[in-house]
């Protein structure tokens, strides 16, 4: 009868929890019940482990873990539509199948990945820049010749007297052009011949100026490692890779409306549109030490540094648009994500997750009620399940925080190995 009526009264002192809003760590633990119009309207959670919030309010148990593939040192995951990639050590592999696709990376360094309109599946670590065509992994673009080839005026032909400019680029299989080597001009006598010498093996476009110009037009593709130019060659077309190089390796690589973007510590690098394998260094650069991320969206970049957040507004980044300061906080290194059928992307800030629209507009989704970690390094992913949709991220290299509310209860239980 004691026990019973024990019960009861314990029953009268409870009071019920939920529907619940998310995590708190701001409030004091006994300020978590959220009021509203006089009423109680629900709660926040001071921790929540292992469980996921429904839309609803209520908790419910999160799902286990599968191994799916083992490995020795895995990280950098990557997938879309058509495939998905990661690095175990110094082997960059297919998932889930495992195949090597790639081998000899440093190990330790993260690699980078972004999707071309043509399909190709450009690559990078910071050391090499790679691009995966067919299945098969292959420096993104051709080296610049070496040595610009010798040019000689002999007598015997038909050329008019004058300068002449004489430059070289390599050719692909597919017609790929590299950069052309810098134009040699040499002085030719009346009826004289124009001859190309040393020419490096492979494929080779010979560009020729006319008499005295200042302009080189493709003249012949040879594979030969000499040619001659007896009569003055037909007028192809412009010679327009002068000066371009292969497009830098950098830490992260993005595309944006035809141009292929990398980033290194000293800024961010650009190719020339729609030829992703072309960089002019004299223009095809905006200097910004300690990028950690690059979005691009439509109407602009998104980009940040370990203590800014900018908007580079523009559809074409050779514009004149200038860096808009967003934020006073910067994003942890490789925690981007993209938002399925939103077009929004989503990012892990020094202050939380930040969520950026395709127009430049961003909003911190936990700064209000959350004082989270900082992080070095994030990953980050966006997931539709059970009817929720959740923005999961992983940290790396994070501190805590002094920003958050003490409490009265701090331990995490584990029981069976398993923490509640």
């Amino acid at each position: 009868m004691a026990q019973l009526e024990a019960q009861k009264n314990m029953s009268a002192d409870t009071t019920p929890l939920g529907p619940f809003a998310g995590i708190n760590n701001r409030l004091p633990d006994h300020k978590l019940g959220i009021v509203s119009r006089g009423q109680k309207a629900g709660d926040y959670l001071r921790n929540a482990v292992n469980v996921d919030l429904t839309a609803a309010g209520t908790l419910q148990r999160r799902k286990g873990t599968t191994l799916a593939l083992a490995g020795a040192d895995c990280h950098s995951l990557w997938a879309d539509e058509q495939g998905a990639y990661f690095v175990d050590g110094g082997d960059l592999k297919t998932f889930p199948a495992g195949e090597v696709v790639r081998s000899g990376l440093t190990p330790g360094r993260r690699v980078s990945f972004t999707r071309f309109s043509n399909g190709d599946l450009y690559w990078s670590n910071g050391v090499v820049l790679e691009r995966i065509r067919d299945g098969v992994s292959e420096p993104a673009g051709l080296p610049v010749p070496d040595a610009a080839p010798s040019v000689a005026g002999a007598s015997g032909g038909a050329l008019p007297a004058g300068w002449y400019q004489v430059a070289i680029t390599l050719e692909s299989p597919d017609g790929e052009e590299s950069g052309s080597s810098w134009p040699v001009a040499v002085q030719v006598s009346e009826n004289g011949v124009l001859e190309v010498s040393t020419l490096p093996a492979g494929t080779k476009r010979i560009y020729v100026s006319p008499c005295n110009g200042d302009v080189l037009f493709h003249a012949v593709t040879t594979t030969a490692s000499t040619y001659r130019f007896p009569v003055t060659p037909q007028q192809g077309a412009q010679l327009q890779t002068l000066g371009f190089r292969p497009m830098p390796a950098g830490s992260i690589v993005r595309v944006h409306n035809g141009r292929l973007l990398t980033a290194d510590r000293n800024g961010l690098y650009y190719s020339e549109p729609y030829a992703p394998t072309w960089h002019n260094p004299l223009r095809g650069y905006i200097p910004l030490p300690g990028i950690t991320l690059v979005e691009p969206m439509q109407a602009g970049i998104y980009i940040t540094t370990a203590d800014r957040t900018y908007w580079l507004a523009g559809a074409d980044i050779a514009g004149d648009a200038a860096l808009v300061d967003l934020l006073p906080y910067g994003a942890a290194a490789g925690s981007s994500t993209r938002i399925n059928n939103a077009l929004d992307v989503a990012w892990y800030s020094q202050r939380g997750i930040v969520i950026g629209s395709r127009d430049g507009q961003v909003k911190n989704m936990q700064e209000d009620t959350t004082a989270t970690e900082k992080a070095s390094r994030a990953a980050m992913l966006y997931r539709e399940q059970d009817g929720m949709r959740q923005l999961v991220s992983s940290l790396f290299g994070a501190e805590a925080t002094v920003a958050a509310a003490s409490t009265y209860f701090e331990a995490e239980l584990v029981r069976k190995e398993n923490m509640l």
